[in-house]
C-alpha cells in the first residue's frame, strides 16, 4: 500500500478506497490467508469473483426494502437477488472451507504457523462435528466479516464527521 501510494505520489489518491481494500485484505488474511486487492493476488478469478459479491452486498445492503415496512408491497425481484447473492456468497465460503480443509489434510498449514480463522474452526469441527457444521464455520465468517465492516463504517463515518 505505502509503495503504492508513493509511486503515486504526484496524483491524487481516495484513501477511503485505500483504506477499504487494506482492511478486506486484512480480514481475509485473518479468515483465510488470502489477498483480494493489490498486486500480489494469487488467484485472480477469485478476487474478481470476491469483489464482484460483495460489491453486490453492499448495493443490496444499502437498499431499502419496502417490503420489510409494508409487507403486502413486496419486490420479487429484489427478494430473488438477495437470495442468489445469498447463494454465491455461500458457494464461496464452501470453496473457502473446502481448500482450507485440503491444506489441513496436506499438512500445509501445522506447525509453527499461525491457523487462520477457517483452520481454527475446522479443528474445532473435528473435536465437535455436530456443533461445529460447516453451515455454523461459514455463518462466523460471514458475522465477523460484518462486524469488520460496521468497524470501517464507523472509521469512515467518523473521518467525514472530524474533516
Amino acid at each position: 500500500m505505502i509503495c503504492g501510494l508513493f509511486r503515486n505520489q504526484n496524483q491524487s489518491v481516495d484513501m477511503r478506497t485505500v483504506f477499504f481494500e487494506l482492511t478486506l485484505n486484512i480480514m481475509m488474511r485473518m479468515i483465510a490467508e488470502k489477498r483480494y486487492y493489490g498486486g500480489n493476488v494469487s488467484d485472480v478469478e477469485e478476487a474478481k469473483r470476491f469483489r464482484a459479491i460483495h460489491a453486490e452486498s453492499f448495493l443490496l445492503g444499502g437498499k431499502t426494502i419496502i417490503g420489510d415496512y409494508i409487507p403486502w408491497i413486496k419486490s420479487k425481484e429484489m427478494e430473488k437477488r438477495l437470495i442468489e447473492c445469498n447463494l454465491k456468497r455461500d458457494s464461496f465460503l464452501q470453496c473457502l472451507i473446502e481448500e482450507q480443509r485440503r491444506k489441513i489434510l496436506e499438512g500445509d498449514c501445522c506447525g509453527e504457523k499461525k491457523k487462520n480463522l477457517i483452520q481454527v474452526l475446522l479443528s474445532l469441527q473435528e473435536t465437535e462435528p455436530e456443533y461445529y457444521t460447516d453451515d455454523i464455520i461459514k455463518g462466523l465468517v460471514v458475522v465477523r466479516t460484518l462486524i469488520m465492516f460496521l468497524d470501517l463504517l464507523i472509521l469512515m463515518i467518523n473521518g467525514v464527521a472530524i474533516s
